[in-house]
Order: structure tokens, then C-alpha cells, then sequence
């Protein structure tokens, strides 16, 4: 298991029931829920969540046989480790209905620092050429594959918008575009053959995506648009 420093189990005895669990599943891994503490001291529920490490257990000798190891990064190497473990096709795991972690607020963390935004897309991007990286030398599913791509080149698209909508400058808009293209470039072509269809069944799940739309967001540009200008890449061809 992973925990933070400035984090804490939310029971004394979480570990011992996630080992059981594990253990006597004969599984690899085990997720189950976290809560995230808020600035006013609230809580939040993380059910069923792949992104973040917290509340989540490992068998020790998978992650060992399968040389699975964190991306080179400060952010989002989270999201890499997780899916480089779940879409493993001889990893064995599943969801338990059990909250076993807290997420405490500190606003000196480096997710919730200033300095944060600056970088945090550039990180994303560098995990999501990981992620990629890895599936395709490993031999993963190229539907598998595939799906991950089209997540993560909506998921760009949701923090342009964010970016636009905060008024980021157009430098930073440009270098964010270009490390969108570096993404784009590190994908064999065989992995490119996608259409308009292929996204519909995860354009609507992506969380920033839905709180845009919760939010009524105009949105400035059309996913289309957005990947044309990326890397001439017509959607609608």
C-alpha cells in the first residue's frame, strides 16, 4: 500500500482487512474507497476510483514478476501506475465496498500549492506518453489500448478548456498544444485508425468534461476543432 505523509487510514484496521481480501482472492490488487477532506473541513466519497493511489492494495510479488514501476515525474504518476497494473491481462483484481483512507486537506501539498497549475498538464502528459509507452511495449490489448488513448486525448481537450476558461495566457496555451503533439507523435500509426464514433462512449464519463456541462460552460471550442488544431487530426473525416 501507499500513504501519504500528511494522510492517515480512516480505521485501525483497514490493512489487516484489505490483506484478507487479497489474500484469500488470490487477487493482485484490491481497490477500494477513500474520502477527501475539504478546506472547510468536509468530506468527500471516491468510490470505485482508478486515478489515485489511495486505498489501494498490491501483491507485492505481481508488481515485482511484472517490473511495474512509478513514471519519472512530480504529478498525475498515479493514474500510470493504476492502469499499467488493472489492464495487465494476467492481473487479477476487483472493488471492495470498504472506505479505508483519508485524503486530508494541507494546503502546503503539492497538489494544492500554487506553483501547481503551472505544471500540471505538462506532468499529465508526460504520464499519459508513459502509460502508452508501456502498454504497447508490454503487449496489452490493442482495443484496450486504444480505449486509454481516446481518454486521454479528451481528457486534454477538458484542460484546454479549463485553461481557457482561467484566462491562461496564449504562450502557455501554445505549450501546452505542443506537448498535446508530442503525446500525438509517440503513437504508433496502427493506433491512430479512430473516428467520431469511438469517442461517444467516453466523452460524457470525463469528470472535468461533466462539470463543465454541470456548470452550463460555454464551450469556446469543439472537440473537433480542438484536435485539428492540436495535430490536424479531422475527427469528422
Amino acid at each position: 500500500m501507499f500513504l501519504d505523509a500528511d494522510d492517515c487510514l480512516y480505521a485501525p484496521n483497514v490493512v489487516k482487512q484489505l490483506s484478507e481480501y487479497i489474500d484469500s482472492n488470490n487477487f493482485d490488487y484490491v481497490i477500494s474507497s477513500f474520502v477527501s477532506e475539504t478546506e472547510d473541513g468536509k468530506y468527500v466519497l471516491y468510490k470505485n476510483n482508478t486515478v489515485w493511489m489511495h486505498g489501494k492494495i498490491f501483491r507485492t510479488s505481481f508488481i515485482q514478476s511484472e517490473n511495474i514501476r512509478y513514471s519519472h515525474t512530480r504529478l498525475n504518476e498515479d493514474h500510470s501506475f493504476n492502469a499499467i497494473v488493472i489492464d495487465n491481462p494476467r492481473s487479477k483484481g476487483t472493488f471492495v465496498d470498504l472506505v479505508s483512507y483519508v485524503w486530508k486537506y494541507n494546503k502546503n501539498s503539492l497538489v494544492r500549492s500554487e506553483s501547481f497549475e503551472s505544471y500540471t498538464n505538462k506532468e499529465y502528459v508526460k504520464n499519459a506518453i508513459y502509460t502508452l509507452s508501456e502498454f504497447i511495449s508490454r503487449g496489452y490489448d490493442k482495443e484496450k489500448t486504444k480505449a486509454i488513448l481516446l481518454k486521454y486525448l479528451i481528457s486534454f481537450y477538458a484542460y484546454f478548456l479549463k485553461d481557457l476558461e482561467s484566462g491562461k495566457d496564449a504562450d502557455i496555451l501554445d505549450t501546452y498544444l505542443n506537448d498535446v503533439r508530442g503525446f500525438w507523435s509517440s503513437i504508433p500509426e496502427s493506433y491512430k485508425d479512430i473516428c467520431i464514433n469511438d469517442f461517444q462512449q467516453f466523452f460524457y464519463h470525463d469528470e472535468t468534461i461533466r462539470d463543465l456541462i454541470r456548470r452550463d460552460y460555454i464551450f469556446e471550442i469543439t472537440f473537433s476543432d480542438f484536435l485539428k488544431e492540436a495535430f490536424n487530426f479531422n475527427l469528422l473525416k
